[in-house]
């Protein structure tokens, strides 16, 4: 075997020593111009152009330098077999063919964003799930802070909404279910980049991961340009997905589960198609693929392709219309999920409208706000008692809305009474939910009887709100059955936050249900409670818990001891 291996390290020498390429560290931080002259000791031996030699360990080089150095020493091998020694193509990183060929060689693009200005993007995400969409849209915003010739600082701010529970290069694959997409883009966020004129992030402080493996919502904006005036260029990189694997249910914010990084490789070829004296545009090809392969096949896969426009007025990416397919296989199934993402930038005439529409909607928010917290009048106050009783539907509904949108400044029995048929006997699950928002705002102590009837309804939000709206009574009589309602998910914050408030009285009943309970969710939840409400009397219960199979159970009890221990 080592006579094979050293006759293979001569072919390579042999087919290689002219053919000089850049190789890079699987990391990043390193980068050299060099030739391959040798394979020994699991380490490459690199010619720099200056005649001096290097020794690189292959685990530390990129995944597409060693593909490379596999495919010189499989020429080697067939040279070696008789056939003749080829110096095998450089193969751009990722293993497929780059993008098509272009027809305008660019006058050399760069960024050239200016000191003190903001740029605003109207960016919207669609992945189609099959039987819905999941979408992320809204504004991303860019300050630049300071520009000098080495290096440009930007802070992106956005604030994207989702629909359909929009959920980066984290994936939390649940066996059995759809995989999902964890991601922390929606509502405010704020982060701080540093990038050359090409585009080349230097420097990032925050984060603000986007769903189905795009990256960091700051970088979606940017994209390395070439550092010549080419028309065609690959920018190849290693990276990895981090996998999360639960049986968990799914956290949206801190998933539960196995983390396991995933090695991947990311390629995108871009070719300039045109280029008018207002814009460039180019095609944008892309592929990132994970080293694992399930049957053969990666294991992730994302491959895109799509349109961008520079605008040479402005000097940055001004339109993307980009269409993926995101490919997740696993043991039992594979997934595919296409992908189509889309930003503008906004222009002058753009934001001017957007602020005038901004400003009108702050002035009707501000109405709105100052509506609701005009407090009823005593004439408001009947009229609503009697819509309440109206056989007219709409009378109904409008008095509701307005009960659950207004706070009384002083007890209003009447109202309270009025709402007390609606929220048990109600037509349909909309009044009665519509009755027990309105009984948070108007309940008196003399709604405690039929908010403990509430509890029966089949409803859990009716339930959730009739708990909550006992709250300020602390009946109690309310203590026990409350306390039944820890065992159902969708009522269990609203038990929580009453048998809290009622404090030590409502320790037994809390005990009975960590005793009787199989739910560790329930058990863990009731540890919590006694933690803050418990005695002595917890202890022994408590102590037993700590013993518990389930990490949830035995941590929550542990906490619990401690804490009941302190107090006493």
């Amino acid at each position: 075997m080592k006579s094979v291996l050293s006759v293979m390290i001569v072919a390579c020498v042999l087919v290689s020593s002219a053919l000089a390429r850049q190789w890079t560290s699987r990391s990043g931080g390193f980068a050299v111009e060099a030739e391959l002259v040798d394979v020994k000791d699991g380490n490459a031996i690199l010619k720099k152009a200056d005649g001096t030699q290097i020794s690189v360990p292959l685990a530390k080089l990129s995944l597409g330098d060693v593909r490379y150095i596999n495919d010189v020493l499989k020429a080697a091998e067939a040279a070696v077999a008789g056939g003749k020694p080829e110096v095998p193509a450089e193969r751009p990183k990722g293993d497929s063919a780059p993008g098509p060929a272009p027809a305008v060689a660019p006058a050399g693009l760069q960024y050239q964003w200016k000191n003190g200005q903001t740029y605003v993007y109207h960016v919207k995400i669609v992945g189609d799930r099959g039987d819905y969409n999941e979408e992320l849209a809204g504004d991303v915003t860019y300050k630049v802070q300071s520009v000098n010739d080495d290096e440009i600082q930007l802070v992106m701010t956005s604030d994207l909404s989702g629909k359909r529970g929009t959920a980066p290069l984290r994936i939390v694959v649940l066996p059995g279910h759809r995989v999902r997409f964890y991601s922390e883009v929606e509502g405010p966020k704020s982060v701080t980049i540093s990038v050359d004129p090409l585009g080349r992030v230097s420097r990032i402080e925050g984060s603000a991961p986007l769903p189905f493996l795009l990256g960091d919502l700051s970088q979606l904006m940017f994209e390395q340009l070439s550092p010549e005036k080419k028309g065609t260029w690959t920018i190849g990189a290693d990276t990895a997905v981090s996998v999360i694997v639960t049986h968990f249910p799914f956290f949206r914010y801190s998933p539960i589960g196995l983390h396991e990084g995933v090695p991947a490789n990311e390629k995108t070829v871009y070719a300039v198609q045109s280029q008018t004296d207002k814009a460039v545009l180019l095609s944008k090809h892309y592929e990132l693929v994970t080293a694992a392969t399930v049957g053969g096949k990666p294991r992730f896969e994302v491959t895109g392709d799509g349109r961008l426009s520079f605008s040479l007025e402005r000097r940055v990416f001004s339109h993307l219309d980009f269409k993926m397919q995101v490919t997740v296989r696993d043991a039992n199934k594979t997934e595919e999920i296409p992908l189509q993402v889309t930003y503008r930038l906004l222009s002058e005439a753009d934001l001017a409208k957007a602020a005038q529409a901004a400003a009108e909607a702050k002035r009707k928010a501000e109405e709105e706000q100052h509506e609701k917290a005009r407090p009823l009048g005593a004439a408001e106050i009947d009229a609503a008692a009697t819509d309440l009783a109206s056989a007219e539907k709409q009378r109904v509904d409008r008095a509701l809305k307005l009960l659950a949108e207004k706070k009384p400044q002083q007890p209003a029995p009447k109202v309270a009474k009025a709402l007390e048929p609606l929220l048990l006997q109600g037509e349909n699950v909309g009044v009665r939910s519509a009755a027990a928002q309105a009984m948070k705002n108007w309940a008196t102590a003399e709604s405690v009887p039929a908010l403990l009837k509430a509890l029966h309804d089949d409803w859990p939000p009716v339930r959730s709100m009739s708990i909550e709206a006992m709250v300020p009574f602390k009946p109690t009589e309310a203590v026990k059955p409350v306390a039944q309602q820890l065992l159902d998910m969708q009522t269990r914050g609203a038990a929580v936050k009453f048998l809290k408030a009622i404090g030590s009285q409502a320790e037994d009943p809390v005990l009975a249900v960590l005793e009787n309970s199989k739910d560790p969710w329930v058990r863990s939840e009731a540890c919590n409670l006694l933690g803050n409400i418990g005695t002595k009397k917890s202890l022994a219960a408590l102590e037993k818990a700590v013993g518990d199979d389930n990490w949830m159970v035995n941590g929550a009890a542990r906490k619990a001891v401690a804490a009941v221990k302190a107090r006493e």
